[in-house]
């Protein structure tokens, strides 16, 4: 009587499936994360061409619903070591960059918990019961103001007028002070409602 002898080619049929398998599986994952990547991309250069168009919002839409009316947060949302106007410093900060509307000029802020001394800078005014400070760095200015969580420095080009940061500081003031202080929960908004004084 005459045994059969088994061959191992199905368990290579097998094997060679499940390799295949796994390889489709990880290609689609790489197309999933390069398109999730590439639509993130297209948000943020939609929302950059929208504030360059300074298109008025629909008819019957408020100033705040146009793209024109907001600040738009262009790069930042990290930690980053350095604040200006500080003399040189590792100062541990929370930065932000926003394209200003109707000007071809952005605005950086700064957020943080750091105890910060203030050599040179001089008393501004007050906004929100907090007492607004500044520093003249060349042709820009630095504007600070510490609340109850954060301290916030913002840096203005020169063609942003005085009128124009007081509400700046005011809306940094108003959108930022409440942020969460815990390091893992901070964001910055990406859009910003922003009403430029009359006349600009």
């Amino acid at each position: 009587m005459q045994t059969k002898q088994k061959t191992g080619m199905p368990r290579i049929t097998v094997i060679t499936g499940f390799a295949l398998v796994w390889v489709f599986c990880v290609s689609c994952n790489s197309r999933l994360a390069d398109s999730a990547v590439k639509m993130e991309e297209n948000a943020i250069t939609a929302l950059r061409e929208t504030a360059d168009s300074g298109t008025e919002a629909a008819a019957g839409g408020t100033a705040e619903n146009s793209a024109a009316s907001r600040l738009v947060l262009e790069q930042g949302n990290y930690w980053t070591a350095g604040i200006p106007g500080f003399g040189g410093n590792a100062l541990s900060a929370f930065t932000g960059q926003y394209r200003i509307p109707g000007k071809n000029s952005t605005v950086q802020v700064w957020l943080t918990r750091e105890f910060l001394y203030y050599e040179g800078w001089e008393r501004r005014g007050s906004q929100s019961t907090y007492v607004v400070l500044q520093k003249i760095e060349g042709i820009s200015r630095l504007a600070a103001v510490t609340t109850d969580i954060w301290t916030i420095v913002a840096l203005f080009p020169g063609e942003v007028t005085k009128e124009e940061e007081d509400i700046l500081v005011a809306l940094f003031i108003d959108r930022f002070s409440g942020l969460s202080g815990q390091i893992q929960n901070i964001s910055l908004p990406a859009l910003l409602p922003y009403q430029a004084p009359e006349g600009n």
